[in-house]
């Protein structure tokens, strides 16, 4: 005899982790599209998992999480290339 065991709620991590986790391979080929290498890929798909967590609590239940994390890791590319593109343009600092 003893009390029946409930299982705790899931963390915002466990769930997260949970839905995520199956949609990581078609996040990596996604960004292997995008920035045509392996390494740039997995920087990419780890900023996209950064940025998709921050924003985790605002994702509404029962939406495609398959398109938000493309669209996000889409986002996430268009702002890392505009970025290396302004440091382009900056003159270099001039040494001394």
């Amino acid at each position: 005899r003893g009390s029946p065991t409930t299982r705790a709620p899931e963390t915002r991590r466990e769930s997260f982790t949970r839905q995520t986790l199956p949609l990581l391979d078609g996040l990596f080929a996604a960004a292997v599209r995008l920035s045509g290498s392996r390494t740039e890929a997995e920087d990419l798909v780890q900023e996209t998992l950064l940025l998709a967590y921050q924003s985790f609590a605002r994702f509404e239940p029962g939406t495609n999480l398959k398109a938000w994390l493309h669209r996000i890791q889409v986002n996430a590319f268009i702002s890392g290339y505009r970025r290396a593109r302004r440091e382009r343009r900056l003159p270099e600092a001039t040494r001394d």
